[in-house]
């Protein structure tokens, strides 16, 4: 895994080593291929996600069954962080629009941000 990539990114910038450390080693690499799917909406909001390599389109349906697109992640791009609070579940869907490698991180540990190290 590379660690200095993950600490250039806004998610792990400025944290302390120490946590810094202790986050990254819970962090899981993920591969997705083009037209797979990293989360569905409505599925429950479990980890947060670094795109590594490729491109990932994050969407939701409208309630006319129509797709709107939200954004394109690229290389660096946290997303799932912000989505989580939102009822425990994932508001929207991402999909890789390009082959993808993707780090995995568990979003309760990630809350380490805010309350500090245990």
């Amino acid at each position: 895994m590379d660690k200095s990539f993950l600490r250039a990114t806004p998610l792990f910038r400025d944290l302390p080593e120490r946590l810094f450390e202790r986050l990254v080693s819970a962090i899981r690499i993920h591969r997705v291929k083009r037209g797979e799917s990293v989360f569905q909406q409505g599925q429950a909001a479990g980890e947060i996600f670094i795109v590594m390599e490729g491109w990932v389109k994050y969407a939701r349906i409208d309630s006319e069954g129509r797709e709107i697109v939200l954004g394109v992640l690229g290389k660096g791009q946290a997303f799932g962080e912000s989505l989580a609070p939102i009822n425990g579940v994932y508001p929207g869907s991402a999909e890789a629009v390009a082959n993808a490698r993707i780090a995995r991180l568990p979003a309760l540990i990630s809350r380490f941000q805010a309350t500090g190290p245990a």
